[in-house]
């Protein structure tokens, strides 16, 4: 049916439908008393028809099948959207080259994701490692403070806080003890090395000679050490010595 057609219908439709309308609302509200119930019924039952008529009026002027060949056409233009001389094999071969190329992003993809989770697993441990290893320092430097906390405590006992390594060897076994391990922890001494009293004593006094502290050191007349003591600014140095070798500062 043309446009034309379609509008006067559609008028014609709401002339009617208006004045059905307007008699049913106006016999309900009582406005024309003239209007029996029966007849308000059958008035209220036109204009319920007159509306389901419409609603089917339209529907069937209405060409669906037009519209379904529209995207049909237009599915097909896209489908068939190829390069002039373009056969169907080579569009097979085309598409399975993009299949493949798709599935090997995928695979690309999932390469990347394993990889990122290896070096998800390689950090946590290197956090585990690093958490363990400041664990182990935090208990090194416990030690280390703690022993020149021992040897500054043992000097308090001598005359002007000092200790002279090479008198009263045999009352001074703690003293070496501890030295060695001090000189141990700075790297001074090996781990295979036999801490004896006399090594210990010639390392210090090795030690003592390479940092200036020649006014800690006294020799007799023949030439052999009879004074090597040890005071508080040595244990001093030890401890800057061991700072600057675990925790170097930054230039």
């Amino acid at each position: 049916m043309a446009t034309d057609q379609l509008n006067i219908v559609f008028y014609i439709f709401i002339g009617i439908f208006s004045i059905t309308a307007i008699l049913t609302f106006l016999g309900i509200t009582g406005v024309i008393k003239s209007i029996q119930p029966k007849h308000l019924n059958a008035l209220f039952a036109g204009l319920i028809l007159e509306v389901v008529s419409a609603v089917i009026f339209t529907y069937k002027q209405i060409d669906f099948s037009c519209q379904t060949e529209n995207v049909v056409d237009r599915l097909g233009s896209q489908v068939a959207n190829w390069p002039d001389g373009t056969d169907l094999d080579q569009k097979i071969v085309t598409l399975q080259a993009a299949l493949v190329q798709g599935k090997v992003k995928a695979e690309e993809v999932a390469q990347l994701e394993g990889e990122r989770d290896q070096l998800k697993g390689n950090l946590a441990t290197c956090q585990e490692s690093q958490s363990n290893t400041n664990t182990e320092l935090t208990t090194l430097d416990k030690v280390f403070y703690s022993n020149v906390i021992k040897l500054r405590i043992i000097s308090e006992k001598f005359r002007g806080r000092t200790i002279n390594l090479i008198w009263d060897q045999a009352n001074k076994a703690e003293v070496y003890q501890i030295l060695g391990q001090i000189f141990l922890d700075l790297g001074y001494v090996g781990p295979n090395d036999e801490l004896s009293h006399d090594f210990i004593i010639a390392k210090y006094i090795k030690f003592a000679n390479e940092s200036g502290w020649e006014y800690l050191l006294k020799k007799n007349e023949a030439g052999d050490y009879n004074q090597v003591l040890l005071d508080e600014y040595a244990t001093t140095i030890f401890l800057r010595k061991y700072l600057n070798q675990k925790y170097p500062l930054k230039n």
